[in-house]
């Protein structure tokens, strides 16, 4: 059993169940989504401290936002992009596949096993790429 497995387990988190699965996805996004802004701020060349100073907040709070695990409010994460010089923008969609969603994974199940990792992760982009060049060949 992996330490992810003995994680989800402990938490009583089944990821056969389409509930817990889209839970853990969304945490994975909103971890994802820090650390997108947190690569921004240091593309920009910006230290922790500027940030904070833009924010007018003490360098700790920066550091709370940044640390793995955290949980900020929408107006913290606003006013963090603001002092980096980000625009957020927000979308919300149905977490039941499509018609055109379910295609694509048969497809890709079908056609491109390559891509079954992808598609556990909730990445559907690439299978959609692939499946679009197929079809232009075919």
């Amino acid at each position: 059993m992996t330490s992810n497995s003995k994680i989800l387990e402990m938490l009583g988190l089944d990821l056969d169940n389409p509930e817990d699965l889209l839970g853990v996805q969304l945490a994975e996004e909103d971890h994802e989504f820090i650390q997108e802004l947190i690569r921004m701020r240091i593309k920009k060349g910006l230290r922790q401290a500027d940030v904070a100073a833009k924010m007018r907040r003490d360098p700790s709070a920066v550091s709370n936002f940044e640390r793995l695990g955290g949980d900020p409010h929408l107006s913290t994460i606003r006013r963090y992009a603001q002092a980096v010089g980000l625009r957020i923008r927000h979308r919300v969609e149905d977490a039941e596949p499509s018609a055109r969603d379910r295609e694509v994974l048969e497809y890709a199940a079908n056609v491109v096993p390559l891509f079954s990792k992808k598609i556990g992760s909730g990445s559907l982009s690439a299978v959609y790429s692939e499946m679009e060049q197929a079809e232009a060949v075919l």
